[in-house]
């Protein structure tokens, strides 16, 4: 049996067939490699051609990367199917045009002719979400909205978690949370006294982490294919180390993390050391608010100062790597460590090195 698939193309269409397969007397010739892998583009510009490579793509055992969007997608399928082409594992072949009417049709031809004319009912898929906590527990009352190929449709989880959209002509598009702070409030006793895992549950099928307390909200979604939101809350709180002065007194050196706002301000110093007595200088800044912007100031004395960093994110001061002067960052979830020559704070991290 043949499996063979048909695609449409702009001038004539094409079948991709395996070696196994063999030729077909409906082949008018094969194409080459390269003539091949260019019109691999072309397919996926038709919808209907898109969805059942992307079919092609998952029978054959392939997924997609956790985060990508709808060009990526494409781009990462265009280029698997490139590559099966330029491998021998697959070989497209141009077809036979249909045989010409006769030039006085009768009525059988003329409803041969209306047939072939008539449009083909196109074939619809779904996308599918599941919204779930940290540990798995479905979430409702998450309003989603789904965006393909120009069309919005809005949807509120029920109390499975599961939404299903039906009669999607698209083969990719997005799926964001649009009542962030209804959903936050909702599920935030959920964290207290818990410890929230680091993996996404394991019975999660396509998993994709959504910190509810960020400011993107939006994960892909492909058709036909079930995708899961994980719910995940951020720390509050962040903690960085520096290399302990020579001589810290009181005052000095003072570390200032503030909002761009004006809504967060904390100073700290070498009192509030969290492990006095090594030669590490380990600061805390608690009950961080989210949504805003932060700014991270060091000052050497009254009249000295150095940014650190500026304007970043709520949940990039608390949850994601970032490049700081030749410190060590810890937001929550594990340490990180940079060293830049020429730098003050580098030149201090040196000098404490070396006496140690």
């Amino acid at each position: 049996m043949r499996r063979a698939l048909r695609l449409r193309h702009i001038a004539t269409d094409h079948e991709i067939f395996t070696p196994a397969d063999g030729s077909s007397p409906e082949h008018q010739r094969v194409l080459g490699i390269r003539e091949a892998q260019g019109v691999v583009g072309h397919w996926l510009d038709d919808p209907h051609n898109a969805r059942d490579l992307l079919r092609l793509f998952h029978d054959r055992g392939q997924s997609f990367e956790h985060g990508l969007d709808e060009y990526r997608r494409r781009e990462t399928l265009a280029a698997w199917l490139e590559r099966q082409i330029e491998f021998g594992f697959y070989r497209v072949a141009e077809l036979h045009p249909p045989p010409p009417l006769p030039p006085n049709p009768g009525a059988k031809a003329e409803k041969a002719l209306k047939n072939e004319e008539a449009p083909a009912k196109e074939k619809l898929g779904w996308f599918e979400v599941m919204v779930v906590d940290a540990w798995g527990k479905p979430v409702d009352g998450v309003e989603l909205e789904f965006a393909y190929e120009g069309t919005r449709k809005k949807v509120t989880t029920p109390g499975s978690g599961k939404i299903k959209v039906p009669d999607v002509p698209a083969s990719f598009g997005s799926a964001r949370i649009t009542n962030q702070k209804a959903v936050r409030d909702a599920i935030k006793p959920r964290w207290k006294d818990k410890t929230q895992p680091e993996e996404p549950p394991k019975d999660a099928v396509n998993p994709e982490r959504v910190e509810i307390d960020g400011t993107n909200l939006v994960a892909s979604v492909e058709s036909e294919v079930l995708k899961t939101l994980v719910l995940v809350m951020l720390p509050d709180w962040m903690t960085i180390s520096f290399i302990m002065p020579s001589s810290p007194d009181v005052a000095f050196p003072k570390y200032a993390l503030e909002s761009t706002d004006g809504a967060y301000k904390k100073e700290l110093t070498a009192k509030d050391d969290l492990v006095p007595g090594d030669k590490y200088l380990q600061l805390k800044f608690e009950n961080l608010l989210p949504g805003k912007l932060y700014k991270l100031t060091r000052f050497d004395d009254a009249e000295i100062s150095q940014v650190i960093f500026d304007k970043v994110r709520y949940e990039e001061v608390v949850d994601q790597e970032r490049e700081m002067h030749a410190d060590m960052i810890e937001h929550g979830y594990g340490e990180f460590d940079f060293d830049h020559p020429g730098d003050k704070l580098f030149e201090d991290w040196q000098a404490g090195e070396g006496a140690a």
